[in-house]
């Protein structure tokens, strides 16, 4: 028996009585992440709805590959060959796929903006740059959004299947971060970012961004240009994004306090938190924040959101897509090693956690590096043991010095459990006087009386295992039993409070 299986042991043993540190791998009905594949350059992905199952899309450096997000099992298969994509997109337009993508011809050097739907072929535009596009799926056919500069002035236009593009914006401030949406009466929604970055030769740049939402009708005629309020653009994934609940749009964007913030167009937005903006799903609005993919109620925003997944790795860019009431998620990040690693969850059934999950969710460890995370902790647990022991020892040695002249007592080993309980206990009920983390203090560091009994417990097991054979002078057995005790005991409770106690090494050091 080992300090580490004990440790766990007593972690098992007062985990239901605490609350959960972290999140699990999954939760809110989404099961566990899983890999998609992986590339050395970058991939970009989009994900759409294709006669009864939801694909993702991605560019692996030989061509663009389509996966099955609805059925994992099913092995990926290349759509098409060749170099040089840069973005792909996708969407479902009259419960048919239509593929966009951009590339850079090897040969000619252009660069060319092309769509598929229904096994016709077309090319959008071509430019000496690659666009952002941005799909949306109507019964007509796919619509195309995208920004580009005409005569000094940067253009939004919408560009239905088969008719003609429309201009529906034109600005002297650069039109950026746009996306769309269909309502059931065909209506587009559109949101945008404009304005302008300013990076200057010294100083601070500078830059200033506004939010913008715009309806066009189903014939095509926009309506008036809404301010929704101000935003920033420092990169790629900070952008803007409309989604509707039921007839109603809303809309989420990035604002300069490095919040994400979403509202109805015409009312105040609510903060959602740091991250960027995913969409929005059956009255959810989902997002990312560092390696979590997180959802709230529309009519719970500014409450405690759930993470629905926990990814292995940051997510650069993901994609959400809802069909039939499922919800299908799919991002890519940096991988270990290089290279990036693509990613997916869904929610067609929950995630089955194992003893794992639990304790890594009690402990507040990444689901994904357990063992790495148990390793460390432990250690510096064990460090923290011992060092607390080797402070006590000038108190040990004086206490075994008055107790071994009382007589035999054998190897000394009760006695010295004795004193070094007797100890820890008294600091335990001494730790609230300092204050350290406010009043309930001593309640973080050490937690409740069943968390102190069972590192008193783990501690006093250890010790007689490893002392019950000993042949030595009663005071060193005292000594050595109340040190080993404590280092023991101490260990237990640092591990299981191992966040409080790292916080008030943190203030101390």
């Amino acid at each position: 028996m080992t300090i580490g299986s004990l440790v766990v042991g007593a972690v098992l043993v007062i985990a239901p009585a605490a609350g959960l540190a972290q999140p699990y791998a999954a939760a809110g009905g989404f099961d566990r992440p899983f890999l998609l594949g992986r590339t050395q350059t970058l991939p970009g992905i989009a994900a759409a709805e294709d006669r009864g199952g939801v694909f993702a899309f991605w560019d692996d450096g030989e061509g663009i590959v389509q996966a099955s997000l609805s059925r994992p099992a099913e092995l990926p298969v290349r759509l098409l060959e060749g170099r040089g994509f840069r973005t792909v997109h996708a969407t479902s337009a009259g419960g048919d796929l239509a593929l966009a993508w951009v590339r850079r011809e090897p040969g000619s050097g252009r660069t060319t903006h092309r769509l598929r739907w229904r096994g016709r072929e077309v090319e959008l535009l071509e430019a000496g740059q690659a666009y952002q596009l941005e799909l949306a799926g109507s019964p007509e056919g796919p619509l195309t959004l995208y920004a580009r500069g005409i005569r000094g002035r940067s253009v939004l236009i919408l560009k239905p299947w088969g008719a003609p593009e429309r201009v529906l914006h034109s600005s002297s401030e650069t039109v950026s971060r746009y996306s769309l949406a269909v309502d059931s009466s065909g209506a587009v929604h559109i949101s945008w970012l404009e304005g302008f970055n300013d990076p200057r030769a010294v100083g601070v740049a500078s830059s200033k961004w506004t939010a913008y939402y715009l309806r066009v009708a189903a014939d095509g005629r926009p309506g008036a240009v809404v301010i929704l309020g101000e935003a920033t653009n420092p990169g790629p994934t900070f952008r803007s994004r409309v989604g509707l609940a039921g007839a109603t749009p809303v809309v989420q964007w990035p604002t300069p306090g490095g919040r994400l913030v979403v509202a109805v167009p015409g009312q105040e937005p609510t903060a959602l938190g740091p991250g960027t903006a995913l969409g929005i799903a059956d009255g959810q609005v989902y997002w990312t924040e560092g390696r979590s993919i997180r959802r709230l109620p529309l009519d719970r925003v500014g409450s405690e959101p759930t993470n629905v997944a926990w990814s292995p790795n940051t997510p650069e860019l993901a994609i959400l897509v809802a069909s039939g009431g499922d919800h299908f998620l799919a991002w890519y990040g940096p991988a270990a090693g290089g290279g990036y690693a693509l990613r997916a969850a869904h929610d067609l059934s929950p995630i089955r956690l194992g003893l794992r999950d639990r304790i890594a969710a009690r402990m507040g460890w990444h689901p994904w590096a357990f063992w790495p995370a148990l390793g460390g902790q432990l250690l510096a647990s064990l460090l923290a043991g011992l060092l607390v022991a080797l402070a006590l020892t000038p108190l040990f040695w004086l206490l075994s010095l008055l107790v071994s002249r009382r007589g035999r007592i054998g190897s000394g080993t009760a006695p010295g459990i004795l004193i070094s309980g007797g100890c820890l206990i008294a600091l335990a009920s001494l730790l609230p006087l300092g204050n350290a983390l406010g009043p309930d203090s001593g309640r973080a560091l050490t937690g409740a009386p069943l968390e102190i009994a069972a590192a008193l417990t783990a501690g006093a097991l250890l010790t007689w295992l490893l002392r019950r054979r000993a042949d030595s002078e009663i005071q060193i057995g005292i000594l050595v039993s109340a040190c080993l005790n404590t280092a023991t005991s101490l260990t237990v409770l640092v591990f299981i409070h191992f966040q409080t106690w790292s916080e008030v090494w943190g203030r101390i050091g």
